[in-house]
């Protein structure tokens, strides 16, 4: 028996597949979500497929990237604070408001 193959883009924000995102570190607010192909178009390389701004805030140290995981944990990785599994790391308002926005759908 063939089993199902995970989405590329499982995860949704605002109705929006994606695969990975952006958000801001003072506010929460997510800047941007990216798609697998649009990551795979740029050979998985950030700085070519966030936005210049998306990518300034993240060089100094407003915004972090971020994915769930299949679980719902998020990681989380920026420019100045180690990758954080399941959310140490995380503002506590960021992970909380991040969890409630984003469905996981594999």
């Amino acid at each position: 028996m063939k089993q199902a193959s995970r989405s590329k883009n499982p995860y949704i924000l605002e109705g929006k597949r994606f695969l990975v995102g952006i958000v801001d570190l003072v506010d929460g607010h997510v800047l941007e979500t990216v798609n697998h192909e649009r990551a795979d178009a740029a050979e998985w390389r950030h700085r070519f497929y966030f936005s210049p701004l998306a990518v300034a805030k993240w060089d100094d140290g407003e915004a972090a990237l971020f994915w769930p995981s299949k679980n719902g944990k998020l990681y989380l990785d920026s420019g100045r604070i180690p990758q954080s599994r399941g959310g140490e790391d995380i503002p506590r308002f960021i992970h909380d408001r991040l969890s409630s926005m984003i469905e996981v759908k594999p």
